[in-house]
Parts: structure tokens; C-alpha cells; sequence
């Protein structure tokens, strides 16, 4: 039965009247407000003049809504409606609405009503033009909504069909808002589920959940990455989980995201389709997109990819997210009329969150910390006081008697380890007085392990004893570690496991306390946390060594992690370690980074066994470099002064030089800061080596700084200056003067940006005059090449410029008050270096600091460029922009609401202030009215935040600020649409170019059917306009698709309706591209042959990305330019000319290009089984050591352990290539299992 149908057959009144109300709750901004008069709870008719009655929200003059609903035949529609009659029992709908509007307009004159009358049939057209003709003469709107309106509401809009789904039991084919937060409750659930988090245990709130809630709803209009990075156990998922649920409460929308979706998608869009088409099967394949469009700026679109670390490749994913990221300047609200905005980057109102293992975070933060969309959240182990906390509570759940000093002491000995807190609570069950409880981590974990067996031999079910179940759990780590699956599926474990072993697994997977039996597709056996799995398989491998034939797994370097926390908690005797070195001397690195608190005797151990196999192997350099790199790595996050015993690199190492420092190495430290070191270079691992020495030794690091100094070569200076202004420590300002006074700074002024860099931060305040002293030399320098003229970056000279560019501007974090005092002055006693010394002031977040700068600048006749940029520097949309501190936004607005101050210090005090607004200003963006200043600028705001109100505005003209009309689509509704219908009914194409260019693209940006009815109405006009051609082809609707086929068969020039297409329709452009259909694509079939090479070439690459590959080889490809097709569609014989082209043997590093090479089969969505194909059959024709490299490289890259087989056989006749093969093989295996 159709919609139509049955809304035309339901004869209870009070069900059609539910249906109907929805309907135009969603139909209209304007009815969303409507309160159900004439039916009670449980949807029966009762007796009310009218049905419902609504107050327009927000209208300048009250404006009222009455609503009259009937299931009255058509034929006695009209009595229904019109009778007019003394008797009320008697009067018409239509009469009795408007005999309330007139008891209120009596109240009210000014007041505006609008009557609404529902039917669910069809109506006379007498009956519409009476009705209409009665609602003129008493001076009321009437809107009539009868079966086929209604129907058309709940067929083809998104709002329709979630009602439909509701009330008629047909799904959804759009997604929609309440359908997407239905969806993100469910997709909250299922994250619930997967993770087998107890919603019922006891717990406490982290302040991380705070930030990553702030974080997200900061975020928008660009889309952001929050990695949360902290140890297994930590408490990542039950964070991201609790500020999910949080969100959601809040009205936000939230889906958790699969590796699988972030794998199989090139683009953000079709990875959140596949999550949505997972919830809800019946959804289009837009789905993704309209996610990102029902998402705003106010409410971004929160995502979770979680389990990352699980992944077979993390490093590539964690890579195709941060791609993912990203976004371009927001337009400021004082953009003046000629900026073309509209075509600009906007990015997407998307932040993602990702839990991540630090050991694979550590990997991406090379390229991550160039990203300014990315801002990781620490997630550490618990206080002290949260940990006991934590205890005490589940000691009162188990009614066990404890103190907090108690409390205190059990936490401390458990480390404050999150997950072993969380297991120990569980083991209160199991004793009568807290001194029955375990002490240490380790014997937390191995107390909580008998007990699940324990629990699971209590059910007679299987008839296993508590030994039976301890063996299966051993059988099973075995068979893990030796097929190599973390999570294998039900069909596996049943051919590798004996019956009774089966049994086991089967209990154990009942009790849910070590195994879980989980069901993505097909079921698979996986362990309860990734804690547990690292503890029960350590003690396989550990005890692995043991057995008299040793297994090969123990071999592999992707189990050393594994085995190296099996070291660090079992500590294993020599013997062992000899083994473990013979065998898998990663592990030993592994073990130095997870030991502890061992006693040094254990952790000298260690450290003999890695110098043992250094010297066995010849020293660092004879190591394969991928294992070099990866024992390197791991010491960077270890924490024991025996690193600073290990045999020293041959060559200086910069992460081998961190490692030591952050060991208390300083003079490793100096070594590195002076190589690599500019403050201005951000780098991660280096602040988190000092800041590392900073908590470990405190004042003493710049005692032994200041001990190191005398002994100092000149090399090494730079690198001590550095360093100093990196500890920020008054008490290295005596020796900074010093080594001042030592230096001519005229013979050595390379030396000026590390003394500017030391100064600022250990001299201020105390020691101003030496800070005088190195600014005045910084002054004193020729100013250099100025802009647009050749740079002078190349030169030998230094100049003021170059000292600028090599300069970090911050301020030092302790005692930055006073150091803005002193900049404030400074600022007019170096008048050749004012702009540098006003960029340490930018970005200071306290008000003394911005308040100086907005008045400096605004005195300023020549500085529109520096204060356009200081402005930026507080817009969070904007790149490296930062958010304005909350405590300076009123102090803000005070000044400028001051008519007393100068119109520019006001204007610039407004940017700052509109820039950082949200939706609870909008109220104050309201109070500024049309004859004040920045009251053009309060509406561009306005619109931002999709206030609707502004088209009730007296004297706003649209047509007059198209910078405004660029803004309309974020506040889009009926009322905009009537302007904008006005607009085009009263101006010309042929008088008004520019402003028919701005209403052409506001059509890529409002509701397809908005769309295509502005353009059936005005097409005459707009046929030959090609704007609005192709704001037809991306509409794509049958109709616009007609419009604009016509338009192509009319023109004498159809490629001139095709310029400029790639722009409009946002190819290439972050926040647009991303919302590309399959169906607008193929509108543009038909006109390819009008598109420029560029524009086919962008057509192709989205095609690629939406997984239209057949379609763009077939429909595209002929269009494509001959220099054009090899890259997109290339043959066999093309792909390995360009990986020749690619990689020149004549360069040392040029195999490391193989990279890019590689990527581009994820561009074309191509497998890399065909990439290893074309690598085999390439190296087959010419097996120089050159090629072998390469191939290498790929392997480690992206190779499989199959492909392995690729590089054999090795020739016998030179060490290299052997040494090429063994590094790549470690390398494919330290990274993959598969």
C-alpha cells in the first residue's frame, strides 16, 4: 500500500493528527514549536477551538500558528473548513482560527497569524481558492497541507522518511537527523558491546573525556584528529566511550568507524557510509556525505577509530586519517563585496578521535607535528588520589574495610595502573580483608587469571577443572603465536585445538573474563583486553624457551614487544637472556624500555646482553638498519641510566642521541640541539626528551648545564644556548651573559638567533640589560632582501630577516607576565626590529598581551598585513590559528562597544571578539542594529551560525553584500529561499553579472529541490548562464538534468558552459569535494567532451575515490589527454616505466621513492598484490643491487610476508644483497603479521 493511500485510508483521527503534527514540525522552522491541543496522551480527540497552536520562535513581532487537522471526507471539506455559523459546536475550521486570532489581535494589534489546515485527502481546487479568499479578508496566512503534500513529504524528504519508518514501517532510504542520532546511540552501543565495557562497574571520570568534548566541539569548520595516546590498560577506549555517550547527550552526533572503513576508503565520506550502511543496510550512497552536511559548526560529526592498534598496517591508516584532516581559512566576517568566497576550502565539521598505543603514535609524529589539524591527547596512568579513589570504591561495593592510606599504599604498589586497578577491584570478591589482596601488577594479573578459571570450573556444564582450563588458555597462546592471529575465527580454533580444548574455550568465552566470542561477520575467538593477551602469551613465549625443541615463533620480531614485558615482569636468569639475545634481541630493547622499577643489578643484565650482541654483530653499524631503527626507537621511551651504558652508535644518531639525553645525557643533548635543534622547528620527540630530564631532574639539569659549559668546544655553543632556552632557568642567565661577553657576535652573528632564543627565556626579568644588549645587535644587522625581491636565504651574510626567519617567538611559560612588561617597552626602543618583537607577544594568551597589540596595531597606518595575521593567530579556523581564552572575550567587547576608543582599535577588538563568537552570542550579534558599525559584519556571523532570523532584518539587501549571499546556504530555510527567489525576479542577468555569479554558486550549496526550483523558474533567463548550467548538472535531479541538457543543445559554444566546472563543483577542495556524488558524476556523462583536461583528470580521480573505477575506464578514459591516461589507467608495461622514471640509480636515497610510486595504487584503488606483481616482473629484467633495493624498500613498506619470496633467489655472489634481503624480511615481519 502507498503512503498516499494509507494516510487517504486512516479514519482515526487521532493517529493522522500525530502523523500530520510530525510531519509539520519537520516541514517548517516555523511550526516546530507547535503544542498538540486537540489530542490527548493517548492520541484521542479532545474538545479545543483549534488542534494545535504554535509561536514562531525568535520573529521581531509576535507571530502566531494555528493548526486545524481532519480526516472529514473530501466532499464535505468545504462545510468542514468555511461554515460560518454563531454556533461553535457548528463553525468551520477555517472560522473558528480565525475568530482566536482575532481575541489575540485584540491583545496584540501588531501580531502576525497564519492558520495551517490538514487534510488526508485530496482537495476541490473550490475549496482552496474560498479558503485562501477567506483568509485574505481577515488578514491571516493560510497553509493547506492535504494527502498528496503530506505524501510527498514522507516519500521524498530525509525527515519524511524517518517518520515514515516510524509510523508506517518503511525504512529510510535518506539519512536524516533524528535517523543519525538513532544511529549514533546504536553505533555507541555496538562500541560498547565489541569492548565488552561493563557500564555498571565502578569508575571515574577522566579529565581527558573533558578535552577531547572541548577539543570536538572547538574544531569546526575544519575537521581535526585527536590521537589519544597512552599505554594498553590506560583507559582509552572507556574514555573515548564515556565522552561519545557525553556527546550524544548533548545533542551531538557520534559514530564509531572500523580500521576496515578506514582501509577500504580512499575518503572520509565513504568510510563513514560504510559505518552507517553497516547500522542501517537500506540507506543510499550518500549516506556519508549527508552525515558531514547534517553535522554543524556549532555540533561537528565526532568520530571514533577504534582499534587502530590492532591493525594489521596502524602506521598506513593512521596516515590515511591525518590526509583526512585538514581545512582551509575561515572568511572573515569583514571580507569585503569583491571577494569570491564561495569557492574557497571550508573544510568539513568532522573530528576524529583515535586511540593509539604510544609505540605506534611515536611512528607518526615526524609528519603528524607539521599538521596543525592534529592535537594528541595524553592519556596516563591514574593519580595517586584517583587510584585509591578508584580502590576505596570497590571496596565498599564488596564491603571489605579499608583505609585510605591503605588505599594510597595498594595503588602506589599497582603502579596506578588503570587496568590492573580495575582487575584488582574485581578480585575483592574474592576475600575477606584487603590484606588477602595481591600487591604487585604482576601478581594482580596472575590472581585474576585463576580466578576466571575458577569461575568458569564453577559451571558443571563442561565438566573442566580449574587445571583444565589453565592448559586450554596455553594450548590456545600457542596456536595464536604460532598462526599468527590475534583474533581467529571460530572455524580456526576448532581445527587447531583438540575437543576438550574446545570445551575450555567454550567456558571461558561464557564467562567473558579472559576470552570473548565476538561476531563482526563471522565468529572469532579474541582475549578479553589486550593486557590480558600480552600477559598470557608472554608467558607462552617466555616459557617457550624452555621446551626442548624452542618454536620458530619465538624468532619473530613482531612477538618482541611481547616478550620483552615478559622479561621486564619475570625477569627471567641469564640463561634466558642468553637465549632471548640468540633468538629475538629486540625483546631485550623492549625488556629496557618496560622495566620499571627492577633493581639496577636485573636492568645492568639487560644492558650486558645488548652489548654482548652489538659486539657479536660488529657494532651498530653491522645491525640491519630496520632492526637498528627499531631498538633505537624503543630506547627513546625508555627510562634507566643504563641506556647511557649501551655502546654508543659509530655515527652520530639524533634518536640515539635523544634516548641518552633523556637519560640525563646532557652532553648528548648539546651534541643533537646543535645539529638539529632550531626552537622553531617543531619536534616532539625532542620537547619530550626535555621535558623528560625537566621532571626527572628538575634545577639540577641546569647545574649540570652550567658544568658542561666550560668544556665546551665552539661547535657545540649554538646547541648550549638552545638547550638553555629550553629549560627556561634564570639561573643559566649569569652564564648566557658570559658566553656574550666571550663571543664577538660580529664575527659569529649565526650565533644571534640561539642567544636570542636563550635571552628571552632565562634573562627576563632579572637580566634585561643583556637581553638589551642582543637585541640591539639583532637591530643593528642590514635588514636583508625585502619582500619580492630574491631572498637572500642562500647567502653567507646574516641580516635582520634571516635572524626573524630563524627566531621561535614564545615567551617563557613561568614568567610570562613580566616578559610581556618588557616586550611592551622594547617594542619602542628597537623600532628597525618592531615587528619581530610584536610576534613574541602573538599568541599570548593572556589579555595584557592582546590588548597591547590590538591598540599597536591599530595605530598603525601601514599595518594591515601584520594585523590581519595577528588577527588569524586568535581565529581556531583559521591555520596555526588558537582559540581566545573565555577570560578575554568580555574585555574584548567592552572595548569595542566603547565609542571613546578609536574606530580601529574598536574594529580590531570586534574581529578578534566575532571571530571566536558561538551560538551563545548570538543574542548579542542581534542587539547590534542596522545603523551601528559592524552590523554587516554581525550578520555574516550570524549567518556562520545558521541564525534564520537574519531575513527578518529591516533594510538588509542581499543582492547588495554578496560576501553575505556566500553565507546564506549556513542559515538556509523558507525565508531565505523567498529572498533569494526576489533577488533573481528583480535583477538582470545581462545589468548584473556578479551578483547572478554569486546566486549561481549558492545553488551548489542549498537543498537539491530548493535548487531545482529556482532554476525551472528562471531558466529562461539562466539557459545560457554557465554557472547555473552546471549548478543543474550537480543538482542532478531528472529535471535540472533536462534543464541543462537543453541548455548544451541550444549553445553555439558548450564547452564555454563547462569552464571553470572543476572549481564549482569543488574538485580537489577540502570541505566540498568530500560531498561529491555518484549521481553527479554521472550527470556529467553526457559533456566530457566539454571538459578540459584538467577538469577530466579531477573527474576521474573522484570516480576512483567513490569506487567507480569500471565507470571512469569506460565512460571517462576516452576524454582523458594522451599524457593523461598512464597515470590514471596505465598498463602494466606503464607502471614499470614510471617506477623506472621514479627512482634514478645515480641517487643513493632514490629507492625510498618507491613510496609514492606505491601510493598511487591506493590512489587508483588498485591492490598492492598487483603493485607486487609489477615489482617481480621489474626486478626479474634487470636483478641489479640498485633494483633490489628498491623492491626492498617497497617490501617494508607495504609487503606482505608472501611477498617476502619476491627477492629469492639471492645471488650468491655479494654479502649485499643477502644483507638487503635479511633487512627487508625483519622488516616485513617486525611490522605484519599477515
Amino acid at each position: 500500500m502507498s503512503i498516499r493511500t494509507a494516510l487517504a485510508e486512516m479514519s482515526d483521527v487521532g493517529e493522522f493528527e500525530t502523523i500530520a503534527a510530525s510531519v509539520l514540525m519537520f516541514a517548517d522552522d516555523r511550526y516546530e514549536t507547535l503544542l498538540h491541543t486537540g489530542v490527548n496522551p493517548e492520541e484521542k480527540p479532545i474538545a479545543d477551538p483549534i488542534d494545535g497552536f504554535a509561536r514562531v520562535s525568535d520573529s521581531d513581532s509576535p507571530h502566531y500558528v494555528l493548526f486545524e487537522f481532519t480526516t472529514t471526507k473530501r466532499s464535505n471539506l468545504d462545510s468542514k473548513w468555511l461554515t460560518e455559523s454563531t454556533d461553535p459546536s457548528d463553525k468551520g475550521d477555517l472560522p473558528k482560527a480565525i475568530h482566536e486570532a482575532e481575541k489575540i489581535r485584540s491583545e496584540a494589534p501588531e501580531a502576525q497569524f497564519t492558520v495551517v489546515l490538514v487534510s488526508n485527502r485530496a482537495v476541490k481546487s473550490d475549496v482552496v481558492k474560498d479558503s485562501h479568499a477567506m483568509a485574505d479578508e481577515n488578514d491571516v496566512t493560510l497553509d493547506i497541507w492535504n494527502v498528496h503534500r503530506l505524501g510527498h513529504f514522507l516519500i521524498n524528504s530525509r525527515d519524511g522518511q524517518w517518520l515514515r519508518s516510524k509510523h508506517f514501517d518503511q525504512p529510510a532510504r535518506r539519512l536524516s537527523k533524528p535517523l543519525l542520532r538513532e544511529l549514533s546511540a546504536q553505533s555507541t552501543d555496538l562500541y560498547q558491546e565489541r569492548f565488552h565495557l561493563e557500564l555498571d562497574a565502578v569508575s571515574i571520570e577522566r579529565p581527558e573525556q573533558t578535552t577531547l568534548l572541548e577539543q570536538t566541539q572547538s574544531s569546526s569548520p575544519d575537521s581535526y584528529l585527536l590521537p589519544i595516546v597512552g599505554n594498553s590498560g590506560y583507559g582509552k577506549t572507556v574514555t573515548c566511550h564515556q565522552a561519545m555517550t557525553a556527546y550524544l547527550e548533548d545533542g551531538g552526533f557520534a559514530l564509531r568507524l572500523e580500521p576496515a572503513d578506514i582501509a577500504e576508503n580512499i575518503e572520509l565520506a565513504q568510510a563513514i557510509d560504510s559505518a552507517l550502511n553497516r547500522l542501517h543496510p537500506t540507506l543510499n550512497d550518500v549516506a556519508g556525505q549527508d552525515a558531514v552536511q547534517l553535522a554543524s559548526q556549532d555540533q561537528p560529526l565526532m568520530l571514533i577509530v577504534d582499534d587502530l592498534n590492532r591493525a594489521d598496517n596502524p602506521s598506513k591508516l593512521f596516515e590515511r586519517l591525518q590526509n583526512w584532516v585538514g581545512g582551509a581559512d575561515k572568511i572573515s566576517p569583514g571580507t569585503t563585496d569583491d571577494t569570491d568566497e564561495s569557492d574557497a576550502a571550508t573544510g568539513l565539521p568532522v573530528t576524529i578521535i583515535c586511540p593509539l598505543w604510544p609505540r605506534v603514535w611515536n611512528r607518526q609524529q615526524s609528519p603528524s607535528s607539521q599538521n596543525e589539524f592534529i592535537t594528541p591527547v595524553e592519556l596516563g596512568g591514574f593519580s595517586e588520589t584517583r587510584a585509591a579513589e578508584l580502590i576505596e570504591s570497590y571496596a565498599d561495593r564488596y564491603d571489605i574495610d579499608i583505609g585510605e592510606d591503605q588505599a594510597r599504599e595498594l595503588a602506589t604498589r599497582v603502579e596506578c595502573d588503570p587496568h590492573v586497578v580495575g582487575l584488582l577491584g574485581k578480585l575483592f570478591a574474592t576475600v575477606d580483608s584487603v590484606d588477602d589482596l595481591p600487591t604487585t601488577s604482576r601478581d594482580v594479573l596472575a590472581r585474576y587469571e585463576q580466578y576466571a578459571y575458577h569461575m568458569a570450573a564453577e559451571e558443571t556444564e563442561y565438566g573442566l577443572t580449574e587445571a583444565d582450563y589453565e592448559f586450554t588458555v596455553e594450548e590456545f597462546s600457542e596456536v595464536i603465536l604460532e598462526h599468527r592471529e590475534w583474533e581467529p575465527t571460530w572455524r580456526s580454533v576448532r581445527s587447531w585445538l583438540c575437543e576438550d580444548d574446545i570445551d575450555g574455550i567454550r567456558g571461558l568465552t561464557d564467562r567473558s573474563q579472559l576470552l570473548l566470542l565476538i561476531e563482526p561477520a563471522e565468529k572469532q575467538v579474541t582475549f578479553r583486553h589486550d593486557r590480558l593477551r600480552e600477559y598470557l602469551l608472554s608467558n607462552c613465549l617466555l616459557d617457550a624457551f624452555e621446551w626442548s625443541n624452542t618454536p620458530t615463533f619465538v624468532d619473530d620480531p613482531h612477538y618482541a614487544s611481547i616478550l620483552g614485558f615478559a622479561i621486564a615482569t619475570q625477569r627471567p636468569n641469564k640463561s634466558a637472556l642468553t637465549a632471548v639475545r640468540q633468538r629475538c634481541p629486540l625483546a631485550l630493547f623492549e625488556a629496557m624500555r618496560e622495566i620499571g622499577p627492577t633493581p639496577a643489578s636485573y636492568q645492568r643484565q639487560l644492558r650486558e646482553e645488548i652489548n654482548i650482541w652489538l659486539e657479536d654483530n660488529g657494532g651498530w653499524n653491522r645491525v640491519l638498519p630496520t632492526e637498528q631503527q627499531a631498538a633505537i626507537e624503543t630506547l627513546l621511551e625508555a627510562d634507566t641510566p643504563e641506556v647511557l651504558k649501551i655502546n654508543e652508535t659509530d655515527i652520530f644518531h639524533p634518536q640515539f642521541a635523544l634516548a641518552r639525553l633523556r637519560n640525563g645525557d646532557l652532553t648528548a643533548g648539546i651534541q643533537y640541539l646543535s645539529v638539529l635543534g632550531e626552537p622553531r622547528v617543531t619536534s616532539p620527540k625532542r620537547d619530550d626528551a626535555i621535558e623528560a630530564v625537566q621532571d626527572k631532574y628538575g634545577s639540577d639539569a641546569a647545574e649540570t648545564l652550567i658544568e658542561i659549559y666550560p668544556k665546551l668546544d665552539e661547535e657545540h655553543i649554538q646547541g648550549w644556548l638552545r638547550f638553555a632556552g629550553f629549560l627556561e632557568d634564570p639561573t643559566l642567565s649569569s652564564i648566557i651573559a658570559g658566553c656574550w661577553d666571550a663571543i664577538d657576535i660580529d664575527e659569529q652573528p649565526q650565533l644571534l638567533p640561539a642567544f636570542v632564543w636563550a635571552g628571552v627565556h632565562c634573562a627576563l626579568p632579572a637580566q634585561t640589560d643583556l637581553v638589551d644588549d642582543i637585541l640591539t645587535a639583532w637591530a643593528a644587522l642590514p635588514e636583508g632582501s625585502p619582500p619580492g625581491e630574491p631572498s637572500d636565504d642562500d647567502s653567507e651574510d646574516v641580516t635582520r630577516r634571516k635572524v626573524r626567519s630563524q627566531v621561535s617567538f614564545s615567551l617563557p611559560a613561568k614568567r610570562r607576565t613580566a616578559s610581556i612588561e618588557y616586550f611592551k617597552g622594547a617594542v619602542d626602543r628597537f623600532p628597525k626590529i618592531e615587528g619581530a618583537l610584536l610576534e613574541f607577544l602573538r599568541g599570548v594568551p593572556e589579555f595584557e598581551a592582546i590588548e597591547f597589540l590590538l591598540r599597536r596595531y591599530g595605530e598603525q597606518d601601514n599595518g594591515r598585513h601584520a594585523t590581519h595575521r595577528f588577527v588569524q593567530e586568535w581565529d581556531s579556523s583559521s591555520l596555526r590559528g588558537q582559540q581566545l581564552p573565555s577570560v578575554v572575550r568580555q574585555p574584548l567587547r567592552d572595548i569595542w562597544e566603547a565609542e571613546s576608543e578609536s574606530e580601529d582599535v574598536r574594529s580590531i577588538a570586534f574581529r578578534l571578539w566575532v571571530n571566536n563568537s558561538t551560538s551563545d552570542d548570538l543574542t548579542a550579534l542581534r542587539d547590534i542594529k542596522v545603523n551601528e558599525p559592524y552590523w554587516i559584519s554581525a550578520i555574516a556571523t550570524r549567518l556562520e551560525h545558521g541564525d534564520t532570523t537574519v531575513f527578518e532584518e529591516d533594510g538588509l539587501e542581499l543582492a547588495h553584500h554578496h560576501h553575505l549571499l556566500n553565507r546564506v546556504h549556513n542559515a538556509w530555510c523558507s525565508e531565505a529561499f523567498n529572498q533569494v527567489d526576489q533577488i533573481i525576479e528583480s535583477h538582470q542577468v545581462s545589468t548584473d553579472t556578479d551578483l547572478y555569479h554569486t546566486l549561481g554558486k549558492l545553488l551548489f550549496r542549498i537543498p537539491d529541490a530548493d535548487a531545482e526550483r529556482l532554476l525551472q523558474k528562471y531558466w529562461d533567463r539562466l539557459s545560457d548562464q554557465p554557472t547555473f548550467v552546471q549548478a543543474a548538472l550537480y543538482t542532478a535531479t531528472d529535471q535540472t538534468k533536462h534543464l541543462a541538457k537543453e541548455a548544451f543543445n541550444q549553445s553555439e559554444e558548450p564547452s564555454e558552459l563547462c569552464r571553470h566546472l572543476t572549481s564549482r563543483f569543488g574538485f580537489g577542495t577540502a570541505g566540498r569535494s568530500e560531498l561529491i556524488t555518484a549521481d553527479q558524476l554521472r550527470a556529467l556523462s553526457p559533456y566530457l567532451e566539454y571538459v578540459d583536461d584538467l577538469g577530466t583528470v579531477r573527474i576521474v580521480e573522484k570516480a576512483l575515490a567513490l569506487g567507480m573505477g569500471d565507470w571512469a575506464r569506460e565512460i571517462v578514459k576516452p576524454h582523458l589527454g594522451e599524457q593523461y591516461r598512464g597515470r590514471r589507467f596505465p598498463s602494466d608495461e606503464e607502471l614499470m616505466e614510471q617506477l623506472t622514471d621514479r627512482v634514478d640509480p645515480s641517487d643513493e636515497n632514490s629507492h625510498l621513492h618507491v613510496r609514492y610510486w606505491l601510493e598511487r595504487f591506493d590512489e587508483r584503488q588498485d591492490s598492492m598484490a598487483h603493485a607486487f606483481d609489477i615489482l617481480e616482473q621489474w626486478l626479474e629484467r634487470n636483478r641489479s643491487i640498485f633494483r633490489y633495493q628498491v623492491v626492498a624498500t617497497a617490501l617494508k613498506e607495504r609487503g606482505s610476508r608472501s611477498d617476502i619470496d619476491i627477492l629469492e633467489p639471492i645471488p650468491s655472489t655479494d654479502d649485499q644483497y643477502q644483507r638487503v634481503y635479511d633487512d627487508a624480511a625483519f622488516g616485513v615481519r617486525l611490522r605484519t603479521l599477515s
